[in-house]
């Protein structure tokens, strides 16, 4: 295989390897860009990484990636000196080239070649569309497609003059009467992915109650910051930054040297957040020691506003006065596992009363509230898959750290980040919150769906709030005996007191607490209707 012949395999399946992961198509990124730059996370880039290894058979580190192949265009130009031509998809075969031949003087405008239609035998009143509607009488619908077919033959001929192209003699065959099914949608693209994470999008039902459709937004890669034509930062950008690290480092030192000296043996996701190569001496945690209010202090003396507060779990600030002294009180009672407190039940009461649900239990954190609900809806219905929408953030177990994207026409599931099986994705139905399109599929696999789970208003997307989209899947749910669950650990109690089910009038069948719930103390919490809570009553629960 030439080198050239080489590029393009490599470049073609590399396509294709980013495009099932990500979403992602390779031509619409800036491919002389860092992965970083264009918004790929160290998590996203280790799975990267795998994915290289498993299909080019060549091993690429995820610090290769940042520091040593840190573009697409050079990871390209590794793989093609690196993977065996046998991993590669096969060249087509080289054509000969053809003889020049000098240009007529005058253009002689050429007629198209025009392969004869079949005629047609008239349809009488209107059967075939008659037929078409009520599913009867198969010969008329095949007379229709048939019709159909020649139609479009005779409209792609005209766009062929149109544009001064021409057809050979017989390069498109009389159009014939189709045996295959009218959906089948396989393509030889479809066949090269694991069938059990793909799921055919149905064509639309315009039964289903029409709503807005929200503006489409990438998520992801960003156009990186403008640099000088070598591939740098300009001068003056180099000097602004270089300036910058020098101030910020010296005003933080304390916690840098923390995060150096803790580093072989503290894993922490967090401290490398935002991680660029050109500034990587002040990528760190700062260390806090004290917080009131509004402000934070660190290690070094320095006082901060708090803008993010508890990423926005503290409504009443940082150490509230009546938090604390309850949280001191209760120490000094002391603080056991296993029995119960008297305040559980009487907290239950009043959250019921707040949220309108029946019922409501306690466990350690938000995400084990989800956890919860998706298991008592299983219990209750007795169907497996569940339903939620890509942007949305449910925890950190693995049921919720899938996504999905759009191969053709279908949909894959894949894991969001390295360690999950992908066999976790066979029961997941991850589709696009808002999307008209996604209450067609809910409503065609609306038999096997035990719950759907929404983060009504998502952290990653707060403007997109879609009211009609929330009460058509609503209706779905009611009528196809799906459990709706509003996962409420980040919306709840900041638009109304009941939370986004009240601000957007809607009673979900279970609602998923946590964070503000504990106004910085852990806690989640898990509410809804007695029918489907009553599962953890039960033996079946254990």
């Amino acid at each position: 295989m030439s080198s050239s012949v080489k590029l393009d395999s490599v470049k073609a399946k590399l396509k294709s390897l980013l495009l099932d992961l990500s979403g992602f198509d390779l031509e619409e990124l800036d491919q002389s860009a860092t992965f970083l730059e264009l918004g790929f996370d160290s998590l996203f880039l280790i799975q990267f990484s795998q994915a290289i290894k498993k299909g080019f058979k060549v091993k690429v580190s995820f610090r290769q990636l940042i520091e040593q192949i840190p573009t697409p265009t050079a990871l390209i130009q590794h793989l093609a000196e690196k993977a065996s031509d046998d991993v590669l998809p096969a060249a087509p075969a080289e054509q000969p080239a053809a003889a020049p031949q000098a240009p007529p003087s005058q253009p002689v405008p050429q007629p198209v070649p025009m392969q004869p239609i079949q005629p047609l035998q008239p349809i009488q009143n209107g059967a075939a569309f008659n037929a078409l509607q009520t599913g009867a009488a198969t010969g008329t619908v095949e007379e229709l497609k048939h019709l159909m077919a020649q139609q479009l033959q005779v409209m792609s001929l005209q766009l062929s003059m149109l544009t001064g192209g021409g057809l050979a003699p017989g390069a498109m065959p009389a159009a014939q009467p189709s045996d295959q099914p009218a959906d089948d949608h396989t393509s030889q693209d479809d066949t090269s992915t694991d069938s059990k994470a793909l799921m055919v999008i149905p064509p639309r039902d315009e039964t289903l109650k029409e709503v807005p459709k929200p503006e489409r937004r990438r998520f992801g890669p960003y156009k990186p910051v403008k640099k000088a034509d070598d591939g740098g930062l300009t001068e003056q950008q180099k000097a602004h930054l270089e300036e910058f690290i020098a101030r910020y480092t010296e005003k933080t030192k304390t916690s840098k040297e923390l995060a150096a000296r803790h580093r072989s043996h503290f894993a922490d996701p967090r401290g490398i957040y935002g991680f660029r190569k050109i500034w990587k001496e002040m990528v760190y945690q700062i260390n806090t020691v004290k917080s009131k209010g509004s402000k934070l202090w660190d290690v070094d003396g320095n006082e901060y506003i708090d803008i993010a507060m508890g990423f926005g779990l503290n409504l009443f600030g940082q150490s509230p006065d009546f938090i604390t002294d309850a949280v001191r009180e209760q120490l000094e009672r002391g603080v056991e596992v296993g029995p119960q407190s008297p305040l559980a039940g009487e907290v239950a009461e009043l959250l019921c009363e707040l949220t309108g649900q029946e019922r409501a239990t306690f466990c350690n954190t938000g995400s084990e509230a989800v956890m919860a609900a998706i298991r008592l809806s299983r219990l209750y219905t007795g169907k497996t898959k569940y339903v939620y929408f890509n942007g949305a953030y449910h925890g950190n177990f693995e049921q919720v750290l899938l996504r999905s994207s759009k191969i053709g026409n279908r949909i894959h599931v894949s894991p969001a980040t390295p360690g999950i099986p992908h066999s976790l994705t066979e029961e997941a139905i991850i589709l696009d919150y808002g999307d008209p399109a996604s209450l067609e599929i809910i409503k065609e696999h609306a038999d096997d769906i035990a719950c759907i789970l929404i983060e009504t208003v998502q952290s990653s997307k707060p403007d997109l709030q879609p009211k009609e989209f929330l009460h058509a899947l609503r209706t779905l749910t009611e009528e196809h005996d799906i459990v709706y669950i509003m996962d409420e650990v980040i919306s709840g109690f900041r638009a109304a007191p009941g939370g986004a089910q009240e601000w957007f009038g809607i009673n979900a069948d279970m609602t998923t607490y946590g964070k503000v719930l504990g106004g910085g103390m852990p806690i989640g919490a898990l509410a809804g209707k007695a029918k489907y809570m009553d599962g953890l009553d039960s033996g079946s629960w254990n």
